[in-house]
């Protein structure tokens, strides 16, 4: 069992008809325990709408054989109860509304008492006698004082709650965020890492570079000196090969072995007395 409620209405005007709207069209209904009804210390009029939950399909009560409908709040010392109001107009207990009005005595009683709880009963009228009371709905009740406190704390704990959830959702992004940030620094650190590991490679592979370039000079001017030698001694062959060929006719055959040592000499950089130039 549910019930829509809330609403609660304060008139100081005697009167005997009263029409009632439904201020609270978009209110979802509360599950049994959790309505919240207000009285003033002055006449409240309170609607409310009772539905039955059950497969959690929210369908509203037919009130209209159910007898008489009590509002009723009890504590040790005393008992208030207050019948459904029925000279009213747009209220139909055929679709689970009831209107009950609480005189401003009746409100100073209530306000008065140590228990804050309200019931909604109903009693059927036995000709030999009245029958059973059966409970359809109890919640609570508050001063208009203490329900502005405890809205004002209400919202305040909801927008705590909000704020924590709010806090706990950017923590987790600035958590996440960190999270990438290290992760980044970390790549970073290593292709730095492999940044001076090539830098010192081409380094060296730049001396490796500079050390054969001089090598290479230097074999290349040994290179060019040991042409440059050869070219003088075939110069030199060349000239003595031109003399000997002028004089050849009549020498004898030492005077050829002696030649050909004097050539080999040239040859090999170990030069001997010429027999011709003693």
């Amino acid at each position: 069992m549910s019930i829509d409620t809330n609403i609660s209405l304060t008139n100081n005007e005697a009167q005997f008809y009263k029409e009632f709207k439904d201020l609270a069209i978009n209110e979802e209904p509360m599950p049994q325990g959790d309505a919240v009804i207000r009285i003033s210390p002055f006449d409240d009029y309170v609607l409310i709408t009772i539905y039955s939950d059950d497969n959690n399909d929210n369908r509203p009560v037919d009130l209209s054989n159910v007898g008489t409908l009590f509002l009723v709040f009890i504590s040790d010392s005393d008992e208030i109860r207050i019948p459904n109001f029925t000279n009213v107009k747009d209220v139909d207990l055929a679709s689970g509304q009831v209107v009950f009005r609480i005189s401003a005595e009746d409100s100073a009683k209530i306000l008065a008492l140590s228990n804050d709880t309200f019931y909604i009963s109903s009693k059927m009228a036995d000709p030999d006698g009245e029958s059973d009371e059966s409970v359809i709905y109890s919640g609570r009740f508050l001063s208009f004082d203490e329900d502005a406190t405890e809205t004002l704390t209400k919202r305040l704990e909801e927008l705590r709650l909000e704020y924590a959830k709010i806090l706990g959702a950017k923590q987790s992004e600035i958590d996440l965020l960190n999270s990438l940030i290290n992760e980044q620094q970390n790549a970073i650190n290593e292709q730095s890492t492999a940044l001076k590991a090539l830098r010192t490679s081409n380094e060296n592979l730049l001396n490796e570079i500079d050390e054969l370039s001089d090598e290479l000079i230097n074999e290349s001017e040994e290179a060019q000196k040991a042409e440059d030698e050869a070219q003088k001694m075939k110069d030199k062959i060349d000239v003595q090969t031109g003399k000997e060929n002028n004089d050849t006719t009549g020498k004898s055959d030492e005077y050829w072995e002696t030649e050909a040592d004097f050539l080999e000499d040239l040859v090999t950089s170990t030069p001997r007395r010429n027999p011709r130039n003693p």
